[in-house]
């Protein structure tokens, strides 16, 4: 597959994933200059680079929100949501990526991913760095506990099984 139309097309996703009648200044064009600000395609050509997913993808969101000019304690789910749906499209379902890294990528955060971790006091569109890393916690003792990697937590919850 054609690497620009995939970066593009991931682009598209992500940008319109937050697009939120709460949640101003998120048009397309100006989330993919974000993105390649950050030089985030790097990870799609080369996956190695997010084997400390946890480590990488923060600072890809602190650079996300400090090149948007947003509020961190405030945007930060939402800049964790961009950079989800980017990874999603260009390694997860184009299969760009070893498996090794596939499952290490965290599921887009919304009001349903949510709800399956038993999280109703939070909302993705205001989310600090706290509260990411607190949600981050109930995944990963939510998918141990039920045996799960986050791709078939993110597959079953959006599946409604």
């Amino acid at each position: 597959m054609n690497n620009t139309y995939l970066h593009n097309f991931a682009c598209w996703a992500a940008a319109r994933s937050i697009q939120n009648p709460n949640l101003s200044d998120t048009k397309t064009k100006k989330i993919r200059l974000a993105l390649e600000k950050i030089d985030i395609q790097q990870f799609v050509s080369d996956p190695e680079l997010l084997l400390d997913f946890p480590k990488t993808h923060k600072k890809l969101i602190s650079k996300l929100i400090k090149v948007l000019n947003w509020d961190e304690k405030t945007r930060f789910g939402v800049a964790a949501k961009i950079i989800a749906i980017y990874f999603k499209v260009t390694l997860v379902i184009s299969r760009n990526a070893p498996r090794e890294i596939i499952h290490k990528i965290y599921p887009p955060l919304d009001s349903f991913n949510l709800k399956q971790l038993g999280i109703r006091n939070l909302n993705w569109t205001n989310i600090d760095k706290t509260d990411f890393n607190f949600i981050i916690e109930q995944l990963e003792i939510y998918c141990k506990n039920n045996n799960l990697t986050f791709l078939d937590f993110e597959s079953k919850n959006k599946l409604g099984g």
